[in-house]
């Protein structure tokens, strides 16, 4: 049976700002953004389920749980910003776009 990976990295966005992210499962990729005051792991219930086609990868904005949380002030666009240097970084092509709550508008 495969196990879930647990290892935690971080990137480094071109502002400085550390995001935390992990990659579970294997298969066609999926980018999952979460909600304001959710974190990655809120997303931990659908896991078991989602690995079995996806390789998942899921983050923590800015400001939100492992991420950096910049003394700045912060906004949307830098959310979104985030999340196109992640996509860049990570190469991630040809991806399911998931966001819930605030992770919908970043998506």
């Amino acid at each position: 049976k495969e196990t879930r990976e647990e290892m935690e990295k971080k990137l480094t966005t071109s502002d400085g700002t550390k995001i935390a992210y992990d990659i579970n499962g294997k298969g066609k990729t999926m980018l999952m953004i979460h909600g304001v005051t959710d974190c990655k792991e809120s997303y931990d219930s659908d896991l078991s389920y989602l690995t079995e086609k996806y390789q998942v990868y899921r983050y923590d904005l800015r400001g939100h749980g492992n991420s950096d949380h910049p003394k700045k002030q912060f906004d949307l666009e830098d959310h979104i910003n985030d999340g196109i240097e992640l996509i860049k970084q990570l190469k991630l092509e040809d991806f399911v776009l998931y966001g819930g709550s605030l992770g919908s508008y970043i998506a």
